[in-house]
């Protein structure tokens, strides 16, 4: 058996890059912080992140927090897109939308954490969105999905949660 001690590896062609199969080429991430309430009865873009595959053949591994909550009684409704595609099947909420990741809101003092990780390959070396959609699914007065909601401990002590979105560029 051989042993390989290298201090540096330097591409033969200028520009071209080491791409090693399985490795992560880079990450971009999005962490959103700021409170927002849609009441009107359609997918709303939550947020987003955007990035450039090195490679068309790259992999692209997307991981999403989603913190919503609502008034009660309420759906919400979320979705995880590249562009405007879908990237993994979507599943039935019950409501008669299709989404990937849905809800009944029972109390309106409650909120949900959504996390959820998605292996897509957009066969590109353009700039691609992924982003997360919500919807409140049932119109109605009052009937809101609350993004980032801040909750009220005792003693006014409040916190605040987030929401984020990674995406990592792995070679293959």
């Amino acid at each position: 058996m051989s042993t390989l001690f290298v201090d540096t590896i330097n591409e033969k062609t200028s520009g071209n890059g080491i791409k090693i199969p399985g490795h992560v080429v880079q990450i971009q991430e999005t962490i959103h912080t700021t409170q927002e309430t849609y009441a009107n009865f359609v997918y709303n873009d939550l947020f987003s992140v955007n990035i450039t595959p090195k490679y068309s053949d790259s992999k692209i591994l997307v991981m999403v927090n989603v913190n919503v909550g609502g008034v009660s009684n309420s759906y919400v409704s979320l979705k995880v897109l590249r562009d405007s595609t879908f990237i993994n099947q979507p599943t039935e909420t019950g409501t008669g939308e299709e989404t990937h990741f849905g809800v009944k809101i029972t109390d309106e003092f409650t909120t949900f954490s959504f996390s959820g990780q998605f292996l897509d390959s957009p066969s590109t070396t353009s700039q691609v969105t992924y982003k997360v959609q919500g919807s409140p699914k049932r119109s109605g007065s009052g009937n809101t999905l609350q993004l980032n909601r801040s909750h009220t401990l005792g003693d006014d002590n409040q916190f605040r949660t987030v929401s984020s979105i990674t995406v990592m560029e792995i070679a293959q």
